[in-house]
């Protein structure tokens, strides 16, 4: 743990730390060198940072997790693409989407499970786009409560089998709930990461979903987990929460040792509950972004929904602040900016699109000298 929480620090001096750049300069590179050599920070540390306001401090904020970023990860970004396999009258009632039956969004398609060749070529063109992963998702609460006559959940096996028999790219799945059984089938097909988010805090969580809970979802983490899956497991940023509520998400998915982190952005939909809240602030998403870098220095850190509607001219900022992953192309039901565009912003940062490494895999031979 660090040792001293900035706070407690900058008391002992008398003085208004946020206000003293220079202090606040040094205090980092001390809070960057702990992180990098191992330790991690604790609740105190991250509380305050989470204080932290004004845009020249924020950037002093991002350049730290930059650091950290650059340190325990390298600067191979993370490229994956997704597809809906099948889409509305979901029977969720997460206020954030559109895809819900309860408050089916209009510009939300409505269609069964794709077919497989049709799932392959979209694989085929991600592929050749420069996406390493596939993620294959599908609305609903998971094959956890399909009915017995349903061969969707074998069907989907089935696909993933094709996938990797026909591309190089390697497929996901974002399904909902599973059991360990279906997990270890996920895992025998071939896939070796799931996306399952918490969307919130465990606290926060029943204002957005009231249809399943958040202990519901930590279930099918461990579950998956269990199996040798990866798990893909993040949140959603501009929701109402607090503070102390994305902390508290950043400590749960720590404890959980998810290897990736999904970070959206609301954008907010047309029809859903959500759909007046304002878009965050760029440089709030910014803070988002370094403190769950300092929180996870090792995990990978991937930019999802949102980004170009919430960050507009200033996405590329987001990966000099802690991300390292990226979806390219669109998204369930809104549309991303051409995955050239995405690759160009990575050549101008000196980043390589490629496939990151997770917690563990990293050797910063740097400090092996």
């Amino acid at each position: 743990m660090v040792q001293t929480p900035l706070a407690t620090a900058f008391n002992k001096l008398n003085s208004d730390l946020t206000c003293d750049r220079q202090l606040l300069k040094e205090w980092f590179d001390i809070l960057v060198e702990q992180i990098v050599s191992g330790e991690l920070i604790d609740r105190p540390t991250a509380t305050f940072l989470t204080q932290i306001e004004g845009q020249e401090n924020i950037l002093l904020l991002c350049t730290a997790a930059d650091r950290v970023r650059q340190a325990c990860c390298g600067n191979t970004v993370d490229l994956c693409s997704i597809i809906n396999v099948k889409s509305g009258n979901c029977s969720e009632n997460c206020g954030f989407c559109s895809q819900s039956a309860h408050h089916q969004g209009s510009d939300s398609p409505i269609y069964g499970l794709k077919s497989s060749e049709e799932i392959i070529a979209q694989a085929k063109a991600a592929e050749a786009a420069g996406a390493k992963r596939f993620c294959l998702v599908s609305q609903g609460r998971g094959p956890k409560y399909s009915s017995p006559k349903s061969t969707e959940f074998e069907q989907i096996l089935a696909t993933v089998e094709q996938i990797i028999a026909e591309t190089n790219i390697k497929p996901c799945c974002a399904l909902g709930e599973v059991t360990p059984e279906q997990a270890q089938a996920l895992k025998a097909a071939g896939v070796t990461r799931y996306n399952h988010n918490l969307e919130a805090s465990e606290s926060f969580f029943p204002n957005i979903v009231t249809t399943h809970t958040w202990r519901d979802r930590v279930a099918t983490i461990k579950n998956l987990k269990a199996a040798g899956i990866q798990a893909c497991t993040g949140g959603i940023m501009g929701l109402g929460e607090s503070w102390e509520d994305r902390v508290d998400l950043a400590f749960a998915l720590r404890e959980l040792e998810v290897e990736s982190v999904p970070l959206n952005l609301l954008n907010p939909r047309d029809g859903t509950p959500l759909s007046n809240l304002p878009k965050l602030d760029p440089y709030e998403a910014l803070k988002v972004i370094a403190i769950f870098r300092l929180i996870l220095p090792r995990q990978i850190l991937r930019y999802a929904g949102g980004r170009e509607a919430v960050m507009g001219q200033l996405q590329a900022m987001g990966l000099k602040a802690g991300i390292n992953a990226m979806l390219v192309g669109h998204y369930l039901t809104t549309m991303g900016q051409p995955p050239e565009q995405d690759k160009a912003m990575l050549e101008s940062l000196g980043l390589i699109g490629g496939e990151a490494p997770i917690p563990g895999q990293w050797v910063n031979e740097e400090l092996q000298k």
